[in-house]
């Protein structure tokens, strides 16, 4: 994913917000709210970070998670994101299959996460596992950005 594009979309949010709820204009003072509106939408269609935020919402299963976990996002037959962890009991192989998740096409991300306590994985990693939800709607219904299928 590019980064300089996944910065502008969170730029472009963080200003829409901004506008709506505390009436100020910063980063973007000569484009208007629609316009701002439109790119994060074009950025949100070719990126998918809302999709894949989403994917993430409500991870309950707990006791999956390892001292080395996978987290991948991918791609559901309809369209929607979905949230695979996979436990290893080494790094090495956590990171080969993050590698090859990345590497194939078959995830839209994977990330390998490391806690000495994997119950504290969910602790280190709330904004990933709890909050994204509320990122998420706020953008739907503030920016009118619909998630890309």
């Amino acid at each position: 994913m590019d980064q300089s594009k996944r910065g502008k979309f969170f730029a472009i949010a963080s200003e829409i917000i901004a506008r709506k709820h505390e009436h100020l204009e910063r980063a973007f003072s000569n484009v208007s709210t629609s316009d701002l509106q439109d790119q994060l939408q074009t950025l949100e269609d070719e990126l998918g970070i809302l999709q894949r935020l989403s994917a993430l919402k409500q991870f309950e299963d707990e006791e999956k998670l390892q001292e080395h976990t996978v987290l991948n996002v991918f791609k559901n037959a309809d369209g929607s994101a979905g949230l695979e962890v996979i436990p290893f009991r080494n790094s090495s192989d956590a990171i080969a299959k993050a590698t090859e998740l990345e590497t194939s096409g078959s995830s839209l991300n994977a990330v390998y996460v490391r806690a000495s306590n994997p119950k504290q994985l969910r602790s280190a990693y709330r904004n990933y596992f709890n909050d994204p939800i509320d990122f998420v709607k706020i953008i739907q219904e503030e920016a009118k950005v619909e998630m890309s299928a």
